[in-house]
């Protein structure tokens, strides 16, 4: 399911921070992928993203950063799938939504049979 996210630009330490957490949802934990870093709740769920140095990010996944100075939402996606949560979160930039893959997170207890 895609969530529509707030999310801001911080083009002095090039990092762009996404948050889908409610306002009853608290961070209880985060962890570090490369240049991004995972907010989860206390019951695992993901509900912040923070890109670091965004702008080289985006430019390795093919795509302008020059949207980061002007874009205009920013939903994500979670889809589980073969042990694993696929993340995405789509930019929308002059009225197109332009995809970001930012991963697949292997979870040993997905793989439930």
């Amino acid at each position: 399911m895609k969530k529509i996210c707030k999310a801001s630009y911080n083009d002095f330490d090039d990092s762009l921070l996404i948050s889908c957490r409610e306002k009853n949802e608290n961070i209880k934990e985060n962890f570090k992928f490369g240049d991004l870093i995972f907010g989860l709740t206390g019951n695992g769920k993901i509900v912040v993203v923070n890109i670091q140095n965004a702008s080289i990010f985006l430019s390795e996944s093919g795509i302008d950063p020059l949207i980061l100075e002007n874009f205009e939402a920013v939903s994500m996606q979670i889809v589980t799938k073969e042990c694993s949560l696929f993340i995405r979160i789509d930019i929308l930039y002059k009225g197109k939504e332009i995809p970001v893959p930012l991963g697949r997170v292997y979870v040993p207890q997905l793989c439930v049979k």
